[in-house]
């Protein structure tokens, strides 16, 4: 009888096995940590120093408090309580100086117990996050100006999907729609919203024929071939 692929993993060789946890490690984050019971760091791998620019041997023997000094934000306090209280932790994001400027990192941890149940201290992951929390600040500051830009123009905009749903309206895209504003949402559907507006008999020319109004209206939508100033 043939062994199937999972049989075959199963019994592969521990240092297989070993080496596979390694490699997903690695390219999970960019160092592992170790503290003792007294959460003083006993461990960084070698991918501490290039990612930060922070020596190991200036941080072992100190714990997390010791290197930061009087936490002030929220955040870093409420990781504090759970450093001391055992707790795990997962994507603590914070900023510190470096010999590579100021840099964010975001941590993972968790407790190490023995086998009487005595903490042991902790374990966990780093990755140097900057590029990332950059990239995100700047793509934030764009939309606001986007909507600023949307929000300065005197006329109804209203953006969609490649699937016709609502992405986004300005303020004055309101007006158009007085009596179906709850289908004037993100996420909605564009033909669920001209229907409503059919529906509402707040456009003339669609009473009594609101499917064909809905075609006629959703073709347009989706061929323009000029300005639309009534809907």
């Amino acid at each position: 009888m043939r062994a199937s692929a999972a049989q075959a993993r199963i019994g592969m060789p521990s240092e297989d096995a070993e080496g596979r946890l390694r490699d997903f490690l690695e390219v999970s984050s960019d160092w592992f940590w170790e503290t003792d019971a007294e959460l003083r760091f006993t461990y960084f791998s070698e991918g501490l120093e290039p990612s930060t620019g922070l020596s190991r041997e200036n941080l072992l023997g100190k714990t997390r408090r010791e290197l930061i000094g009087d936490p002030q934000s929220f955040e870093f306090r409420r990781h504090l309580a759970d450093l001391e209280a055992h707790r795990p932790f997962r994507d603590f994001t914070y900023q510190t100086d470096t010999a590579f400027g100021r840099r964010w990192f975001r941590i993972s941890g968790k407790p190490v117990y023995g086998a009487d149940g005595v903490f042991l201290g902790y374990r966990g992951v780093g990755s140097d996050v900057t590029a990332e929390l950059e990239a995100t600040r700047r793509a934030e500051e764009l939309r606001a100006r986007f909507v600023e830009a949307m929000e300065s123009v005197p006329a109804s905009i209203l953006l969609c999907d490649a699937e016709d749903r609502i992405v986004h309206f300005n303020s004055v895209t309101r007006s158009f729609f007085p009596h179906a504003l709850a289908f004037l949402v993100p996420g909605a559907r564009f033909e669920d919203l001209m229907r409503a507006q059919a529906e509402s008999g707040f456009v003339p020319v669609a009473r009594g024929r609101t499917e064909e109004w809905v075609r006629e209206r959703m073709e347009a939508h989706r061929n323009p071939q000029g300005a639309i100033t009534r809907l």
